[in-house]
């Protein structure tokens, strides 16, 4: 997965380096766990899932039930249970 595009799809300019430092040092990024990073509000919780779900092979019907958590905070701790 190319850091500078996940980077620019979530975060604004001012952000992205921290992203990018998270998408750099990830081997493996699932793109449905990334789309439902991004649809986080603040963006210190965006980078905190990236963080939780780098390495973490996770299937679009996982993502799926974490992105449908109400807050934001359940996404990620719903991502901390899959295990690698």
């Amino acid at each position: 997965m190319q850091a500078g595009r996940v980077c620019r799809n979530i975060f604004l300019e001012d952000d992205q380096m921290d992203c990018m430092d998270v998408v750099h040092r990830a081997r493996f990024l699932s793109a449905y766990a990334v789309k439902v990073c991004g649809g986080i509000f603040f963006d210190d919780e965006k980078i905190l899932c990236l963080r939780t779900i780098s390495d973490r092979r996770i299937s679009r019907d996982e993502a799926g039930f974490c992105g449908g958590k109400f807050l934001d905070s359940d996404k990620i701790e719903c991502f901390r249970r899959f295990s690698n």
